[in-house]
């Protein structure tokens, strides 16, 4: 398994087992948007300078 996929599959776990907890304490909360990481400018580039170095 690739390293993004582990972090991707924990994000989505977590954010599915937020939004089954709000619900069924009937709370009125918003689960947070799921981190786009690599359309970060900053991101990429420290991402291709760890490749390259």
């Amino acid at each position: 398994m690739p390293p993004g996929a582990a972090i991707f599959t924990v994000e989505y776990s977590v954010r599915g087992a937020m939004h089954a907890v709000y619900q069924l304490l009937g709370l009125d909360l918003r689960v947070p948007p799921v981190h786009h990481a690599l359309t970060e400018p900053a991101t990429v580039l420290q991402a291709l300078r760890t490749v390259f170095a």
